[in-house]
């Protein structure tokens, strides 16, 4: 075997022991330290018979190598090749450690830089073999930590998910409300914030332990900005429920004086018509006479339409009274009132002065045919006999007539004028029409 041949064979050695590492790094398949150690021992049991071989006195040496090398230079030689092996391993094994689990720490990171120190001391591969099953030890005890890691993680996540479901469900109604002072603008600041806080956690945690402590921490205090929010809230709606059932029992009084008022309006019409009716003869009152002589005033204003005033008035009607009682003398005065209407045509009107005294208005009549409406009036009731117990008696009427003139310069100054026509009938012997 030349010397070629021997660097060709503890080159192959190395490579396959290295390759093994290399396999198991880049599958990841799960290599026991069992599996590695039995390797390099057959590696080293084949370099230890082939030095037991090459270095055995009277051993020939082969043409290969050069004819001026004694045993000791021989000898000098395999040693280089196996230093050059034990480099190489090293380096190798260097390589995968730092590659391969960079994320150590704590105590395996201590026991790892530890026999990577005692790696760099070694000075022959049977000193390295030991040494070997004590660094994929420190490895398969990381292994079983990460899976235990990654068992804790699993349930963290899981909690953390219920967490940012709650967190969610907390914001969306956060931004679904609304807040008109900015407590919800302000609020949603501090969530920004406490988001990024929980976005630095997760950057600058370290371990699995720093993870679980910022998060935590961050979410706790998340979930008390919650709560504040939360009791605001209900302080808020518990406020504004209180307003709301102001507004409704004001709401309701408004509605039942509304309603009232209704009532009241509907009643207006007809509380007006009772404002211009006599109450005993229920024909129109000396107010409703006064308005409607204004408006005939107009009316002969602007149109020029004459009208005319029938003033009358119950002879002797305090005797009625004093004979056959107050409720004898209303009785006459309702008949006189019912009768008087009934010779009267629709757009006339009757209306009941004061007392014992009526006064109709008669539009568009002329003092030539008022006089005549005055006479039937009269007639009508000079018929009518009343009784009162057994005894029977009559009603006269006397009547004044006066028609609107240029001369007038206000229409009382109508009424007037028909008025002392009607003391003139009076004078004149009662139960008669006098035409002013």
């Amino acid at each position: 075997m030349g010397r070629s041949d021997l660097e060709e064979v503890l080159q192959d050695m190395a490579s396959a022991v290295i390759g093994v590492l290399k396999e198991h790094r880049a599958s990841g398949r799960n290599v026991t330290v069992e599996s590695l150690c039995l390797s390099l021992q057959r590696q080293q049991s084949l370099i230890s018979r082939l030095e037991t071989r090459l270095m055995a006195p009277g051993e020939p040496v082969r043409s290969s190598w050069p004819r001026a090398e004694s045993a000791g230079n021989f000898r000098g030689e395999f040693q280089k090749i196996k230093e050059g092996y034990l480099e190489k391993f090293k380096e190798a094994l260097s390589v995968i450690m730092d590659e391969e689990y960079p994320g150590l720490e704590g105590a395996a990171l201590k026991r790892l830089q530890e026999h990577q120190d005692q790696l760099d001391r070694c000075e022959d591969v049977e000193s390295i073999l030991p040494l070997m099953g004590q660094i994929f030890q420190v490895f398969q005890d990381y292994v079983v930590q990460m899976g235990s890691e990654r068992r804790r993680l699993g349930h963290f996540v899981g909690v953390m998910n219920k967490h940012f479901a709650t967190l969610d469900h907390h914001i969306r109604g956060l931004l679904q409300a609304v807040d008109a002072d900015g407590a919800l603008s302000h609020c949603a600041e501090e969530a920004g914030q406490k988001i990024e806080q929980l976005g630095s956690s997760l950057k600058w945690s370290h371990t699995l332990e720093q993870l679980k402590a910022r998060m935590e921490e961050q979410l706790c205090q998340f979930q008390q900005l919650i709560d504040e929010r939360k009791r605001k809230d209900e302080a808020r709606l518990t406020d504004l429920a209180g307003k709301l059932t102001q507004l409704q029992d004001r709401f309701l009084s408004m509605r039942t004086t509304f309603v009232q008022l209704q009532k009241k309006t509907r009643l207006i019409p007809r509380l007006e018509q009772q404002a211009l009716l006599d109450g005993l003869t229920e024909v129109p009152n000396r107010r409703a006479y006064e308005q409607r002589l204004r408006e005939e005033w107009a009316r002969y204003r602007s149109q020029g339409i004459p009208f005319s005033l029938v003033v009358l008035d119950l002879d002797h009607f305090k005797k009625v009274n004093d004979t056959y009682g107050h409720a004898s003398g209303d009785q006459c005065l309702k008949e006189i009132a019912k009768r008087t209407s009934q010779a009267l045509r629709d757009s006339d009107m009757l209306a009941r002065y004061g007392g014992e005294e009526f006064v109709v208005v008669l539009p568009a009549t002329s003092k030539d045919d008022a006089p005549a409406v005055a006479e039937r009036i009269r007639v009508q009731a000079e018929k009518i006999r009343f009784q009162c117990g057994g005894e029977f008696f009559q009603v006269t009427l006397s009547l004044g007539v006066a028609q609107v003139e240029d001369s007038d310069g206000a229409p009382e100054d109508v009424f007037h004028r028909a008025d002392r026509a009607l003391y003139l009938a009076k004078e004149e012997g009662r139960n008669r029409v006098v035409v002013a």
